[in-house]
């Protein structure tokens, strides 16, 4: 190979780096950290493990140079939705060791004022106390905020995908330095719940009015504020139904990055998801607010592949109504291939109010070519006497939320094909429920 050879390979070799350097320098970075805890007496020294982990996650994603200095406000949010039965479950809520390693390291990075914050479906009082928060907060003097009863700054957000203002906490506002350490669960409403979801928790309750744009709404509040740093407790994760009613998986991580997106598109991954059908992950990333597309994540610390566990997904369940006419309740108590008497007890009386009938799976025409992950489990319908309506209730097992029009439109086909002529409720009144009924 001549002089002149040898200058142009070096030359093409130079310009190829340049052009890696370029094409992966926006790519943000997500650290997953695995190890496995000691049994339940080592408790101290399961405390060191998860304290490294979390330090180890935190380094391998950027570490927390430029992000906090001294004399700042740093809150803290993590996900303390709920307690099941009046105490903690495994999986549901984020193990406050994690925090206390994010605490650990954010002590050793700069000389900071750290608050606690969070909107539980429940005072934050009672969290704080049941989960050790209270506790941890009192040994290392760190504020505690009830996001339910903080003062509220409106929020306008331009273009908004849900609404156009809400009104966000102003102790998560004002923060200088937001530090997101959520669980790593599957969710009945987005498929999963990281650090997006997490943001649910700002909202002032009640919040069953966002449900049904829960994605839009989880865009919008990023869009509002991100989050500096991410922390995924994933010690215990949750599959199923999540976020309450899961069940627990032991997956023994730790994961971190500062591009919230990026973060639950791993997790997502990590999970045995497909970031790319999840809905607010999509969203977001065309909305430019971070990065889904796991090809253009850099993951650091163990792979994917090595931590991956297929979580049971969720199922998803559609409700729709109809008006109760005679000739409605008739259909559904002829035609189902089961049925359960309603009653109500009063004064030691038991009062027939009502009925629920239940039609099976193949009941519904489901879409297998177009949809092959779905199935269908049949549905119910109920109705009582205190209610105009027919309620139904039509549960799917691995329904992405995108599939959710298609779903409601066959529910509605197999309604207006059974039901349709039948729907309009006579003038005079509703009909009584029967009492008595033949058995299909």
């Amino acid at each position: 190979m001549t002089s002149k050879h040898v200058l142009r390979s070096a030359f093409l070799a130079l310009l190829l780096a340049w052009a890696s350097r370029l094409a992966t320098a926006g790519e943000p970075v997500v650290a997953i950290v695995h190890q496995d805890l000691l049994g339940a007496a080592d408790e101290k020294a399961n405390q060191e493990i998860i304290t490294g982990m979390v330090a180890r996650a935190i380094e391998l994603s950027g570490g927390l140079d430029g992000l906090v200095r001294d004399g700042q406000r740093v809150l803290i949010k993590p996900n303390l939705t709920n307690l099941r039965w009046g105490r903690h479950f495994p999986g549901m809520t984020t193990d406050v060791r994690v925090v206390e390693g994010v605490v650990g390291a954010l002590t050793k990075a700069a000389k900071c004022k750290i608050t606690f914050g969070e909107g539980s479906g429940l005072e934050g009082r009672v969290v704080f106390n049941a989960l050790g928060y209270a506790r941890l907060a009192k040994e290392r003097g760190i504020d505690l905020v009830d996001f339910r009863h903080d003062t509220l700054a409106p929020v306008k957000i331009d273009n908004a995908m849900g609404d156009k203002e809400y009104r966000l906490p102003n102790s998560f506002m004002d923060a200088d330095v937001v530090i997101n350490v959520p669980c790593l669960k599957a969710n009945v409403l987005t498929g999963i719940s990281v650090s997006m979801k997490n943001y649910y928790g700002l909202l002032p309750p009640p919040r069953d009015g966002w449900h049904d744009r829960a994605e839009e709404v989880l865009v919008d509040l990023l869009r509002a504020r991100k989050t500096a740093l991410v922390v995924v407790d994933g010690l215990v994760g949750m599959e199923g139904q999540g976020a309450l009613w899961g069940k627990p998986v032991k997956s023994h991580l730790v994961v971190a990055g500062r591009d919230m997106v990026a973060v639950d598109a791993v997790c997502a991954a990590v999970m045995g998801y497909d970031p790319k059908r999840i809905l607010h992950l999509q969203y977001a990333q065309k909305k430019g607010l971070g990065v889904a597309d796991l090809d253009r994540i850099t993951v650091k610390g163990n792979t994917i592949a090595e931590v991956r566990k297929d979580y049971e997904q969720p199922r998803w369940t559609l409700w729709l109504t109809r008006p109760r006419t005679a000739a409605n309740m008739e259909f559904l108590l002829d035609h189902c291939t089961r049925k359960e008497p309603g009653y109500s007890f009063q004064a030691g009386q038991r009062e027939h109010v009502g009925w629920t009938c239940w039609f099976p799976k193949d009941a519904l025409k489901v879409d297998k070519a177009k949809y092959p992950s779905r199935e269908s489990y049949g549905f119910s319908a109920s109705f009582n006497k205190d209610d105009s309506a027919i309620h139904f209730e039509v549960p799917y097992k691995t329904m992405y939320r995108e599939n959710i029009p298609a779903a409601r439109e066959e529910m509605q086909a197999w309604i207006r094909e059974h039901m349709e002529a039948k729907a309009t409720a006579p003038p005079g009144g509703i009909p009584p429920v029967p009492e008595k009924v033949k058995q299909p």
